[in-house]
């Protein structure tokens, strides 16, 4: 789902006063119904109270500290984030970010888009609009006009690409492929993954997929070529292909150093060993049709090595620059993902 701010300023960034627009342009407001109309609309409250009524052919959705706040033919929510995921869970494809001043705040490093009307003229005003920086926008559209001896452009910026690719690592059942199912469908991120590689080269040699032989083949080929010589192969193939990748999963130490050496962002995720194993069993796997005990087994085999190019798990969710604990419902990890991902952008 795409974030955009849907915003009018004026030359020294004012956006209201008393809870008013200090303005009237009728061709603003009606480029604010098209750009919102069929859509999810977030505002604060004062914003909603300065409307006075939730706008129509729209889902109204209100932001606000009071948890007794309810509204008619609105949705009210204490926490921005929860808005998102609503909208999110109900399709909407470009959630709109509406105002006031602390909701732009809120929203201006989480936004892709920015649909915004400058008045080329200075008002008074108690709320203003966040700096927009410049070096993390372009300008993709404009339209200038002139109304009520006023002259206005309608801008529209999108966010610059910024080149990210992150390195995942983490203890088996955690979430892992969770996390980059998400990234991959809501943030346009494109997935390499270690176990594919690994596999096909187990099918190469005519062995049965299982995660005993895909440790083994991964211990061999780092012996052979070096420790991070798998998700080195990932990573340069991930960096000629896009500006936003994954890579799944990081276990090896050396692995987690290159990442992080290339400009990478290593991201862990864990969760408590029993939920860890009642998940295996549920994905019911090939590789995971092992019972608690070998489980366990398996782990501590993976958890710490001292020979540097075999799996070590420990070790890497320590590098790791972001820690999640997925140790609750989906939704909360979700969360976690977009604050995340939020903080890295």
């Amino acid at each position: 789902m795409k974030i955009s701010i849907v915003a009018a300023i004026s030359q020294n960034n004012v956006i209201g006063k008393n809870g008013k627009i200090p303005w009237h342009i009728s061709a603003d407001l009606k480029r604010f119904k098209e750009i919102t109309k069929g859509h999810h609309i977030l505002m604060g409250r004062k914003t909603f109270e300065s409307i006075g009524k939730p706008l129509p052919e729209r889902t109204n959705l209100i932001i606000t500290s009071n948890k007794n706040y309810k509204v008619k033919g609105a949705f009210v929510f204490n926490d921005p984030q929860k808005a998102v995921l609503f909208a999110q869970k109900r399709k909407e494809k470009e959630l709109m970010i509406i105002g006031g001043q602390k909701i732009y705040e809120y929203f201006i490093n989480k936004a892709d888009k920015i649909y915004l009307t400058k008045i080329f003229k200075n008002f008074k005003g108690d709320a203003l609009f966040p700096k927009i920086d410049q070096k993390e926008w372009k300008f993709v559209s404009k339209e200038t006009h002139k109304e009520n001896r006023l002259k206005f452009t309608f801008f529209t910026l999108e966010r610059k690409e910024k080149p990210i690719i992150i390195g995942v690592t983490g203890t088996n059942g955690a979430g892992k492929g969770t996390v980059v199912g998400y990234l991959v469908k809501e943030k346009g991120f494109k997935h390499y993954s270690v176990s594919d590689f690994l596999s096909q080269k187990l099918k190469e040699k005519g062995k049965e997929i299982n995660r005993d032989n895909l440790r083994e083949i991964a211990n061999q080929i780092r012996e052979k070529f070096g420790g991070d010589y798998i998700v080195k192969k990932l990573f340069i193939k991930a960096k000629k292909e896009g500006n936003k990748a994954i890579i799944e999963s990081v276990r090896n130490i050396k692995e987690a150093m290159f990442i992080k050496k290339k400009g990478g962002i290593l991201l862990a995720v864990d969760a408590p060993v029993k939920k860890r194993f009642e998940r295996i069993k549920k994905r019911s796997s090939l590789k995971d049709d092992v019972s608690f005990k070998e489980f366990l087994i398996q782990e501590k085999k993976e958890m710490e090595n001292k020979d540097p190019n075999s799996q070590n798990l420990k070790a890497c969710i320590k590098m790791a620059d972001y820690k999640l604990l997925n140790n609750a419902i989906i939704e909360k990890l979700y969360e976690k993902v977009e604050k995340t991902i939020s903080q890295i952008r």
